[in-house]
């Protein structure tokens, strides 16, 4: 188990700080939230994390929900609830943002990213708004699923296997599972 870093990440002042507080006033953001570690964000950003549902997305905290997102070209991270509130999410480091959001459960929302000048999918908005895929749980092999395909008795694994069209709630995505028991991370996976 990952320890949460005693030394939190310094910003960067170089990079852009998204810090118009009128949108909302959310809580600032914390590298640690919910024992994630700064090593832990790491792995998320070089692409050799296990289980980033486990770090990106919308997961309960301390004073709130605590949304993160990775969004590694962006020069600014909106979190849009369907309620309309817009939360400026904080940089906490290599391209992850995060936001706290002062309510008890997870709110439905959409990430808002800024890339700069002339980027976004909208009119000239500036902003690329599209929903989180971390937002969603991610859960394709049940725990049945897993003793059975251990066992070697799974028969019908074309249904848990290989990539399937899913629907959750209004939004239809892709999932792909593989079976690789024995597979690592990448390079520095340990």
């Amino acid at each position: 188990m990952t320890q949460p870093d005693p030394n939190p990440a310094e910003p960067n002042p170089a990079e852009p700080n998204p810090a118009d507080p009128k949108p909302a006033d959310p809580k600032p953001a914390d590298p640690k939230p919910a024992d994630v570690s700064l090593g832990e964000i790491e792995r998320i950003a070089a692409g050799q994390h296990h289980d980033p549902h486990a770090v990106l997305g919308a997961h309960p905290g301390p004073d709130g929900v605590i949304i993160r997102a990775l969004r590694p070209l962006a020069t600014s991270v909106t979190a849009v609830l369907d309620d309309g509130r817009r939360l400026p999410m904080e940089h906490v480091h290599q391209g992850i943002f995060a936001v706290t959001v002062p309510d008890e459960k997870v709110p439905g929302y959409r990430i808002a990213a800024a890339y700069g000048s002339g980027s976004g999918s909208g009119s000239g908005s500036g902003e690329d708004v599209r929903d989180d895929p971390y937002r969603q749980p991610c859960r394709t092999l049940g725990d049945f699923d897993l003793y059975l395909i251990g066992e070697g008795r799974h028969e019908e694994l074309w249904r848990v296997l290989g990539a399937h069209v899913r629907e959750m709630g209004q939004t239809t995505g892709a999932s792909f599972a593989v079976w690789a028991p024995n597979a690592h991370g990448g390079p520095g996976h340990r």
